[in-house]
């Protein structure tokens, strides 16, 4: 699946209320200043972006693939997995440094530890995006035994 025009390469979840952005949120971001640990937070009603600090935001970064509605997936997405071979799941993407590419990390399946899936597209998983951690925490499955 191709996405229509390619999404921003973060999104930044603002963690409180400001004078700056009077809703806490995930927004766009229109860039990164990694040297001075700004981010730049595009505004619906402004036509100037908003600048943050690192401390006042979490970067999102987009995993390079999109859902099966053809929404971006980003770190930090739960997202419902779909596989040929097991039930669905639920998990949050998040990047490994072990797999150097986007996981699912999938919680309470089978297991007290959460384990990942790499997510790739050869068309054995299939994702849907159900929310964020940061703005939907209830989404999350609390861990189960079998």
């Amino acid at each position: 699946m191709v996405l229509k025009q390619n999404p921003p390469k973060y999104l930044a979840y603002i963690k409180e209320a400001n004078s700056r952005q009077p809703f806490p949120g995930t927004y766009e971001c229109t860039d990164v200043d990694w040297g001075h640990e700004l981010v730049f937070v595009k505004r619906l009603s402004f036509t100037e972006p908003c600048v943050f600090g690192f401390n006042e935001v979490v970067l999102r970064e987009y995993s390079g693939r999109p859902d099966l509605n053809n929404k971006p997936v980003y770190s930090d997405d739960i997202v419902k997995l779909n596989r040929r071979s097991t039930e669905p799941m639920i998990g949050v993407v998040k990047f490994s440094t072990h797999f150097a590419a986007f996981v699912v990390e999938v919680i309470g399946f089978r297991s007290l530890e959460p384990w990942e899936i790499l997510l790739v597209e050869d068309g054995t998983i299939s994702c849907e995006i159900l929310g964020n951690i940061h703005e939907h925490p209830q989404l999350l499955p609390k861990a189960t035994t079998v």
